[in-house]
């Protein structure tokens, strides 16, 4: 491993990169043998470094353990397992062996090395754990690890201990001695520290064997992942007073976790509220939504574990009561004198008041400015041709628009029929803001 270190003008350390660099012979060594005969290992997990030496013709024994013209191979990887750099892993019981070669211009040279697991004192279940994907900080759900006496007679747990950003709770060391067949449990959780993998051990120590038993845990650390925002209504069309619910849910896109903080529910460019998350949710229930279309929108604020969203806008449709009594009249359709169901007939020349109402979900009767937008007369017909129009009805002064008769509480429109003609029949669209309408006919004679 070499680094270049040196200082700048101003005096401020300045170091490199590290860089590897693999020294080997020329030459191929005449013998290989390890430092050790043979390998005994005690638990599951176990690991040994082996090392191994190389004889040259010269007579040099050098240590090539880690050469890159070494690889080495286990007969039986349930038994052991070894790595690229000589690191025997038990497995489970039984005998196995582990062959090291030194390769080097299409010849090699083998050595064998013994390596034995003795049936275990005990067993642990399962023999690994991988956790998913965590947020940094945030500690994951437990997984459970069993560990069984296997042996002849009581065991003594001396301790469970976790390394890493793993950390666990168990109760081995206080069911200590183990039956013949008994159990005992640790739950492990995984809390990362940082992004990337992470990787800890699980130890096991009894009173039989000298070296713990080792279990390799590894999980993922993540930053704070995206989250995304959607906004719902629990009722769409609603009705002007009438109690809707307005949800916002928050869901992380990776990992797992639930998120705080708060969201904000805006109406274009206006803020309704800010509402704390539950178990990822925020309600409201306005009661200022307007007759007509709201952009609505939901924002969450982010917390030290995710980042904020907005929801895409969803259009809220406010609209008076479709049905019912309105004042002591029937809503939302034309009224006395002209029949809703279309059968009136006047005189011409005489004026028709054209008159309605419309309520909010309590039947409050609404006379705020800008219920009608639109007042035409959409259909002529005489005899057996029909015409349709878009013309401005003509009224009497000064009802020039649809008012509101505060006395009455409707609105009301004196029709002029002066210009109309005798024995036909007319149809007019009244077209409510709301985006409704309300449609009645009439003849004359």
């Amino acid at each position: 491993m070499l680094t270049a270190i040196g200082a700048t003008t101003s005096g401020q350390a300045a170091r490199s990169a590290t860089i590897l660099i693999d020294v080997e012979r020329p030459d191929m060594p005449t013998a290989l043998s390890p430092q050790i005969p043979s390998v005994s290992l005690e638990v599951l997990g176990e690991r040994f470094p082996l090392v191994l030496l190389a004889q040259f013709s010269d007579g040099s024994v050098l240590d090539v353990t880690e050469s890159s013209y070494v690889t080495y191979s286990s007969a039986n990887t349930a038994v052991a397992t070894v790595d690229p750099n000589g690191m025997i892993t038990g497995g489970s019981a039984g005998s196995t062996a582990i062959t090291a070669t030194y390769a080097l211009n299409g010849q090699n040279v083998q050595t064998t090395v013994p390596v034995t697991v003795p049936p275990p004192v005990m067993t642990v279940s399962p023999v690994s754990l991988s956790f998913a994907s965590q947020n940094i900080g945030m500690t994951s759900s437990a997984h459970q690890i069993t560990v069984t006496n296997t042996g002849t007679g009581p065991l003594r747990m001396l301790g469970v201990s976790a390394s890493g950003d793993f950390s666990e709770t168990d109760n081995c060391t206080s069911s200590s001695p183990l039956a013949v067949n008994a159990s005992c449990i640790a739950n492990v959780a995984f809390t990362p520290s940082a992004v990337g993998s992470r990787v800890g051990t699980l130890g096991i120590t009894n009173g039989f064997n000298v070296v713990p038993a080792t279990l390799a845990l590894i999980g993922t650390g993540i930053g704070q992942p995206a989250t995304t925002t959607t906004v719902a209504s629990s009722a769409n069309p609603s009705i002007l007073a009438s109690s809707v619910t307005l949800t916002a849910a928050v869901t992380p896109t990776s990992g797992s976790g639930t998120p705080i903080g708060t969201v904000t529910f805006s109406d274009g460019s206006t803020t309704l509220a800010s509402v704390p998350l539950t178990n990822g949710q925020a309600t409201f229930t306005p009661t200022s939504l307007s007759v007509g279309s709201h952009s609505i929108t939901a924002a969450y604020s982010g917390d030290s574990n995710f980042t904020g969203s907005a929801s895409a806008a969803l259009t809220q449709f406010v609209q008076y009561a479709p049905v019912g009594t309105c004042g002591g009249d029937v809503g939302r359709q034309i009224l006395q004198p002209i029949h809703s169901d279309g059968s009136s007939v006047f005189k011409q020349g005489q004026t028709i008041p054209a008159k309605f109402r419309v309520c909010d979900a309590n039947g409050a009767s609404i006379g705020s400015a800008g219920v009608v937008s639109s007042f035409v007369l959409t259909q002529i017909t005489s005899g057996t041709v029909t015409t349709n129009v878009q013309d401005i009805v003509d009224t009497n002064n000064p009802d020039t628009a649809f008012r509101w008769d505060a006395t009455e509480q409707q609105w009301i429109f004196n029709i002029s029929t002066q210009n109309l003609a005798a024995n036909t029949t007319y149809v007019y669209t009244i077209v409510l803001n709301d985006g409704t309408n309300i449609s009645f006919q009439y003849g004359l004679r």
